[in-house]
C-alpha cells in the first residue's frame, strides 16, 4: 500500500514538473514575441509592394514582423489604412506617388496626426528606388548605379532602359552577389543599409534597429 502511494506521489510530481516546464516554455516563448515590433505597409502599387517584400527576410531578421497591404491605387489608400487598423501596429509606412495632390494631402495630415511614416515618390516609385540603389553615403558618392541628375529622361525610362524590366518586374536575385549571377549588392542587408540613408525612409529604420 505505501509503496503504491509512493509511486503515485512520483508520478503526480513529475506531472507537476513536467506541466511547470510546459508553462515556463510557453511563457518563454510569448516573451521573445513581445519585443518583436510590428510594421504595417500600406503602399499604391505593385513595384512597392515588391520593394517590401523583397525586403521581408531582413525585416524579420530584425525581429520585425512585417504586414503589406498593396491598396490598387492612391485613392484607396486612406480606406486601406483604415480598415487594416493602425492603431494595433508599432510602426505604419505609407508609399504612394505625387501625382495626386489631394490625396497626398489627406494622407499627409493623417500620417502627421498619428505619427506615422510617409514615402511620397516624386515623379514616381522609380526614382524613390533608383535613388535607394545608388546612395553612397554622407559623402554624397553614388553607388553601383548612376544619379538621375542632368538629365531629360523620365526615371521610369532609365529605370527601364537599365534593367530592361518595369520596378514591379524587377528581379531582386539580379541585384545580390550570388551563384553565377553576380549583382553589386552582397545581400538584402546590403539593399536596406542604403535605404537607412535615404532621406524619406531613415527616420523608420532608425526606429527599428
Amino acid at each position: 500500500m505505501t509503496s503504491s502511494i509512493t509511486a503515485g506521489g512520483a508520478i503526480g510530481r513529475k506531472a507537476k514538473e513536467e506541466a511547470a516546464a510546459r508553462k515556463a516554455l510557453t511563457l518563454a516563448r510569448r516573451k521573445a514575441r513581445s519585443h518583436h515590433s510590428s510594421l504595417l505597409a500600406v503602399v499604391e502599387g505593385v513595384a512597392e509592394q515588391h520593394f517590401l517584400e523583397a525586403l521581408r527576410p531582413t525585416l524579420r531578421a530584425k525581429r520585425c514582423n512585417l504586414s503589406l497591404v498593396q491598396a490598387g491605387g492612391a485613392e484607396r489608400m486612406r480606406h486601406a489604412l483604415a480598415k487594416s487598423k493602425p492603431e494595433t501596429y508599432d510602426h505604419v509606412l505609407l508609399m504612394m506617388d505625387a501625382d495626386q495632390p489631394a490625396v497626398v494631402r489627406a494622407l499627409r495630415q493623417v500620417a502627421d496626426d498619428h505619427h506615422h511614416h510617409m514615402v511620397v515618390s516624386q515623379p514616381c516609385f522609380e526614382r524613390t528606388l533608383w535613388d535607394i540603389l545608388a546612395v553612397g553615403g554622407p559623402s554624397g558618392v553614388v553607388g553601383p548605379f548612376p544619379a538621375l541628375t542632368g538629365t531629360a529622361r523620365s526615371p521610369k525610362q532609365i529605370f527601364k532602359e537599365h534593367f530592361s524590366c518595369h520596378a514591379h518586374e524587377l528581379d531582386w536575385n539580379y541585384l545580390l552577389r550570388s551563384g553565377r549571377q553576380p549583382g553589386p549588392f552582397a545581400s538584402s542587408d546590403d539593399i536596406m543599409g542604403r535605404l537607412a540613408r535615404h532621406p524619406a525612409l531613415a527616420p523608420l529604420w532608425e526606429k527599428l534597429r
